[in-house]
């Protein structure tokens, strides 16, 4: 997202470009966002900025109440609108997830 700033900020919708500044001043608990904090951050391979602990996986995880439930629309979604052509054998939307706390 720093790169998108850096490098296609005048090709973004101002209301997206607004989103990305607060969603990256809030991930990395800044007031204020610069260049020089945009390149540091677009120069980090993703995975170390993922490294962090808050990814955008684990918020929305964090906030599901009930995942099993959150799992199957997801999966049900999925079938919807890619309309997969092949899936495998005995593919179920209600299969249990499996959570290791």
């Amino acid at each position: 997202m720093a790169y998108l700033l850096l490098e296609k900020r005048d090709q973004l919708p101002i209301k997206r470009r607004n989103e990305i500044i607060r969603f990256l001043k809030t991930e990395l608990d800044l007031p204020k966002l610069t260049v020089k904090i945009l390149r540091e951050v677009a120069a980090k391979p993703r995975w170390a900025m993922e490294s962090l602990g808050n990814t955008f996986g684990k918020n929305v995880v964090d906030a599901v109440e009930d995942l099993q439930e959150f799992c199957e629309l997801w999966r049900t979604h999925f079938l919807m609108k890619a309309q997969p052509s092949y899936m495998p054998t005995g593919y179920d939307v209600k299969r249990k997830v499996i959570c290791d706390n």
